[in-house]
């Protein structure tokens, strides 16, 4: 009578671990696994040490394994985001720096054009009449094509001795784009440079810029 007294006193103690339980529950909410992992190495060690009155080493496992996979799937997806940010922020930063000479040169066109009765400068002369607004040859150059003697940008032949206030629709008459380089360069779709993400820098005759995708930039002629 008295030993299975003692048996039944005994099997009342043996519980299943709080922790455990706790730790898997947080390793399978996701966001919260690396706790969850924690808890769960620390329920299983309390276990082993509590002589048998302590179960749930199934659920502390269970929380080591699952938490121990987000974590290792959460590593490799940032070695795969991170360069790819890295690299997209390098290629931004020389596409940024080319909006800004391209918007340069577009001031010094329209300045030409206050110079000139209105009219915008000859194909066959425009760089060399941006020089006179100009002071700096970095303005004419995209970082991405090197130091060179050329001009990084293409010219509309559309704007050709135009006057600046009958451009019809000049938000979206491209003035200058990403070319493929020279001098007094002038063209039409085939001239423009895809060189930035796949797309290319524009500043249009009312003096604003932005980048357009090969499908965008389509539609302007």
């Amino acid at each position: 009578m008295s030993e299975c007294a003692s048996r039944s006193s005994a099997e009342q103690h043996i519980r299943t671990s709080d922790m455990a339980v706790a730790s898997l529950i947080l390793s399978i909410l996701g966001f919260t696994s690396p706790v969850g992992l924690v808890l769960g190495m620390v329920a299983l060690r309390r276990i082993d040490a509590s002589g048998g009155y302590l179960r749930g080493r199934g659920l502390a496992t269970g929380a080591i394994c699952v938490g121990g996979a987000y974590l290792l799937g959460l590593v490799v997806v940032l070695l795969g985001v991170v360069p790819a940010q890295m690299q997209l922020r390098g290629l931004d930063k020389p596409a940024r720096a080319c909006r800004e000479n391209q918007r340069q040169l577009a001031v010094a066109l329209i300045m030409y054009t206050q110079d000139w009765d209105g009219c915008f400068p000859p194909v066959d002369t425009w760089c060399d009449a941006a020089t006179l607004y100009i002071h700096t040859g970095e303005a004419f150059r995209c970082p991405l094509l090197g130091p060179t003697g050329d001009c990084s940008f293409t010219y509309s032949p559309a704007l050709h001795g135009a006057r600046l206030g009958y451009v019809a629709d000049a938000r979206y008459t491209p003035m200058l784009w990403d070319g493929y380089g020279g001098w007094n360069v002038c063209g039409g779709l085939a001239s423009v440079h895809l060189r930035h993400g796949k797309g290319a820098n524009f500043t249009f005759a009312d003096g604003h810029g932005e980048w357009r995708s090969e499908a965008r930039a389509t539609q302007l002629w």
